[in-house]
C-alpha cells in the first residue's frame, strides 16, 4: 500500500459527541485532587453512571463514593434566570435513586468551558412537586444552574463523609424481619446524625437507671430519655429513673409528667419506690409554687411510716425540732438522740441512712459549742467584760472543739471514701455554716453599740480572710452541684456564698451570686424558689437576721428596765405615803412580813381578802396562823405564786421567775387596796 492509499483508505468516522464526552470526562477529572479523590469509569455494562468518584481521607481511601452520570453541549441557550435545560430520563433518574450512594448530574458547557450540577434527590423532589396528582412522564427538563468548582468540590467532599458515616451507624441499627419487610424494631436519627432504638435505650433506663440515679448521673439518664422517643411500652420504672433525673436537675415539669405516667403502672413499683415519687412530686411542686411550705408538710407527714424514706424524713425531723425547740438544752438534745437511735436501730436502716444520721449529729455538735459561746458572749457583754470563764469550763470547750473537728473529717473522709458525693457536700456546707455563725456570733454581740444599737467595729483581716475561703469553696461545693444537676442543692449553696460575700462585705460579687440565683430560679420557672431569694436579697441572710434579733433584745431589754424603774418608783412612792400616814386601821390588827416589801400591818377581818389576793394555798394558810398563835410574825414570799408554805421559801432566789418585779408591783398595790399598812 502507497503512502496515498494509506491517507486516503477508508475507516470508521470518529463522533462528535463521543469527541466531546471524552473531553468532558477529562475536564472534570482535572477539577478533582487526586490526593482527594479516585475517580472509577464506569466501563462494563453501563446502565447510567458514568462514573463513581471515591472519597480519600488522610491518605487512606475510604470506599465513601458518589454516582456521577456526565451530561455534555458544545452550546445551549441559556434560559432567562441564566439556567441551562437539558432532558434527562426518567428510568435514568429512577436508577441512580435506588442506590444508597449519593449522585449528581453533572452537565459540561463546552462553549463556556463551565461544569454545572445538580442533586438527584432534588430533583425527584421537584419532580414529585410537580406532577403530584399524575403520572410521571418518561422524560424530566432538569434547569442546570448550580456552577461546580473548587469550592464546591470541597463542599461535596465534606457532605460525602458525613452522608458516609450517616450510612454505616444506619446499617449497624436496621434489623430486618425475617421476610424484609418490615423493622424489628424503631430506629430515630437525630439532627446530629446520631441514630438510636427508642426500644434498646428504654431497654438500658429500666436495666441500669437505678445504679446511674445512685451515682448521680442524671445528666446522663435524661440524654438517653431523649433518645427514647417515640416511647412505646415504657414501664413504671422507666419514667420514675427519668422523673427522679428531672427532679434533681431542677426540670419539675418534665418530673410531674413522668411520675404522672408512673402512677397509670405503680402496681409495677414497690410501695417504697411509690413512697419516693410522692416525695419527689411534692418537692417539684413546691419548687414551681403549685404547693405552699405548709401543704408540702401534710404530704412528707405522711411519709414518716414508710420503710426507707421515713427514716431520712424522722432524722430531717428529728433535727429541725431540735434546731427550734426552745425546750432546755439537755432535754432536747435528748430526744434528737433517742430518735437518732430509734432510726438507726431500724431493720431498714442502710449504709446511707447511717450517713446521713452521723452527718445531722455533727450539725448538733457544731450548732451546740455555738450556742454555748453565744451564751458566754452575752454574759461577757452584759458584765461589761467583767465575766470570765473559769479553767475547767475552757478545757471541757477545747475538748468539744477537738472532738467536733475529728468528727468532721473522719465523716468527709468517710463519705469521700464511699464516693458518697451528697453527703460529702453536706458536710462540708454545715462545717462551713458553723464556723461563718461563729464569726458573727463574736463580731456582732461584741461590737453591738447599745446606746446606737449599731454594730460599729469591723471584720478583722483574718476574719475576712476566713470569709473568702470559705465563700470559694462554696462556689466549687456550687459549681460540683450544678455539674451532677441538683437544683435545691445548688440554690443553697449559693445562698450560702451569698451570705459570707455579704457578711464579709464584698457587696459586688454578692450582688453577682443574687444575681446568678435569680436568673436560675426564672429560667427554670422554679416559683417556690422566689420567696426564698426574696428574703435573702432583703435583709434575710444569718448575720442580718441575728443583728436584727439582737437589736430587738437590747431595746425589748431597755423597754423592760424602763417598765421596771416605773415599778420600782411607783412601790417607793406607796411606800413613802405610808409612812406619812397615820395608821388608821379599828379593831384587831395582824403583822405580817411580806418579803421582799417589808413589814405590814392590816385589819385582822381583811386577812383572808388578802392571802387570796396574794394566791395563799390552804396548806401555807394553816401554817401562817400557827406562827401568828405563838406569837411570831409570819414571813411570806411575794416572790412566789402561789406562796405555798410559810417563811424565806428561797429569798431572793425566786426573783428569777420572768415577771417577778410585775408579782410585787401588783402584791404592793392589792395590799393599799385592801387596807394594809407599811411600818
Amino acid at each position: 500500500m502507497t503512502r496515498e492509499e494509506f491517507d486516503k483508505q477508508s475507516l470508521p468516522k470518529s463522533d462528535a459527541n463521543v469527541n466531546l464526552e471524552t473531553f468532558s470526562r477529562n475536564r472534570l477529572r482535572a477539577m478533582f485532587n487526586v490526593e482527594d479523590f479516585e475517580i472509577r469509569d464506569e466501563l462494563q455494562h453501563d446502565k447510567g453512571v458514568d462514573l463513581f468518584i471515591e472519597i480519600k481521607r488522610n491518605g487512606n481511601s475510604t470506599n465513601l463514593r458518589f454516582a456521577i452520570q456526565l451530561k455534555a453541549t458544545n452550546s445551549l441557550a441559556k434560559n432567562k434566570d441564566g439556567s441551562i435545560s437539558y432532558s434527562i430520563q426518567i428510568a435514568n433518574l429512577n436508577y441512580l435513586l435506588n442506590d444508597g450512594f449519593p449522585a449528581f448530574y453533572i452537565l459540561y458547557n463546552k462553549q463556556e468551558d463551565t461544569f454545572y450540577y445538580e442533586r438527584v434527590q432534588d430533583i425527584e423532589a421537584k419532580l414529585r412537586e410537580k406532577y403530584k396528582d399524575t403520572a410521571l412522564p418518561q422524560s424530566y427538563t432538569i434547569k442546570f444552574k448550580k456552577l461546580l468548582d473548587r469550592n464546591t468540590i470541597d463542599s461535596l467532599r465534606s457532605e460525602i463523609l458525613s452522608r458516609g458515616y450517616l450510612r454505616r451507624a444506619l446499617n449497624k441499627e436496621l434489623k430486618l424481619s425475617e421476610d424484609g419487610k418490615e423493622l424489628k424494631q424503631s430506629i430515630v436519627i437525630q439532627e446530629d446524625q446520631n441514630i438510636y432504638s427508642p426500644k434498646e435505650n428504654i431497654k438500658f433506663l429500666e436495666r441500669y437507671g437505678y445504679i446511674l440515679l445512685n451515682d448521680g448521673r442524671f445528666s446522663e439518664i435524661l440524654d438517653i430519655e431523649k433518645k427514647c422517643h417515640p416511647a412505646e411500652n415504657t414501664s413504671a420504672s422507666f419514667h420514675f429513673i427519668c422523673g427522679t433525673a428531672a427532679h434533681y436537675k431542677g426540670l419539675h415539669y418534665d418530673a410531674l409528667r413522668h411520675f404522672k405516667m408512673a402512677d397509670k403502672a405503680s402496681n409495677q413499683l414497690h410501695t417504697e419506690t411509690n413512697n419516693m415519687i410522692l416525695y419527689y412530686r411534692t418537692h417539684s411542686k413546691l419548687n414551681l409554687g403549685i404547693i405552699n411550705k405548709d401543704q408540702s408538710m401534710g404530704y412528707m407527714e405522711a411519709l414518716l411510716d414508710s420503710d426507707y424514706l421515713g427514716l431520712f424524713l424522722r432524722l430531717q425531723k428529728a433535727f429541725e425540732t431540735w434546731y427550734i425547740s426552745r425546750d432546755k438544752a439537755s432535754e432536747k438534745l435528748a430526744r434528737f438522740h433517742k430518735e437518732v437511735d430509734s432510726v438507726l436501730s431500724s431493720p431498714h436502716c442502710s449504709e446511707s441512712i447511717k450517713t446521713t444520721a452521723e452527718s445531722y449529729v455533727l450539725s448538733v455538735e457544731g450548732h451546740r459549742i455555738n450556742d454555748q459561746l453565744l451564751d458566754d458572749l452575752i454574759k461577757f457583754r452584759d458584765s461589761m467584760g467583767m465575766y470570765s470563764i473559769g479553767p475547767d469550763a475552757i478545757k471541757k470547750r477545747e475538748e468539744q472543739i477537738i472532738k467536733y473537728n475529728q468528727h468532721f473529717a473522719e465523716l468527709k473522709s468517710k463519705a469521700q471514701k464511699d464516693r458518697n458525693r451528697f453527703t460529702y457536700y453536706a458536710v462540708c456546707l454545715n462545717g462551713i455554716k458553723i464556723l461563718y455563725t461563729r464569726t458573727f456570733y463574736v463580731h456582732i454581740i461584741l461590737g453591738m453599740n447599745t446606746s446606737t444599737l449599731t454594730v460599729t467595729s469591723t471584720l478583722s483581716s483574718e476574719d475576712k480572710e476566713l470569709l473568702k475561703e470559705q465563700a470559694a469553696d462554696t462556689g466549687q461545693i456550687a459549681l460540683a452541684y450544678e455539674e451532677i444537676g441538683v437544683s435545691d442543692n445548688l440554690i443553697a449553696a449559693l445562698s450560702q456564698q451569698y451570705e459570707l460575700l455579704h457578711f464579709a462585705g464584698n457587696f459586688e460579687e454578692a450582688a453577682s451570686v443574687l444575681k446568678n440565683m435569680e436568673k436560675l430560679i426564672s429560667d427554670n420557672e422554679w416559683h417556690g424558689l422566689e420567696s426564698k431569694i426574696a428574703y435573702l436579697k432583703n435583709g434575710g441572710t444569718s448575720h442580718e437576721q441575728f443583728t436584727e434579733m439582737v437589736i430587738s433584745n437590747i431595746y425589748k431589754a431597755k423597754e423592760r428596765e424602763r417598765q421596771h424603774d416605773i415599778l420600782r418608783s411607783e412601790i417607793e412612792q406607796m411606800d413613802i405615803e405610808d409612812q406619812e400616814k397615820k395608821l388608821s386601821i379599828t379593831g384587831e390588827k395582824v403583822y405580817l412580813q411580806i418579803f421582799p416589801l417589808g413589814n405590814f400591818c392590816l385589819p385582822k377581818e381583811n386577812m383572808n381578802v388578802i392571802f387570796d389576793a396574794l394566791n395563799v394555798s390552804d396548806i401555807a394558810k394553816e401554817r401562817i396562823l400557827n406562827v401568828m398563835g405563838i406569837g411570831v410574825k409570819p414571813i411570806l414570799n411575794a416572790f412566789r405564786n402561789p406562796i405555798v408554805t410559810e417563811g424565806p421559801d428561797g429569798g431572793f432566789s425566786a426573783e428569777r421567775v420572768t415577771g417577778s418585779l410585775e408579782r410585787i408591783h401588783k402584791v404592793r398595790k392589792d395590799l393599799r387596796e385592801l387596807g394594809a399598812y407599811k411600818i
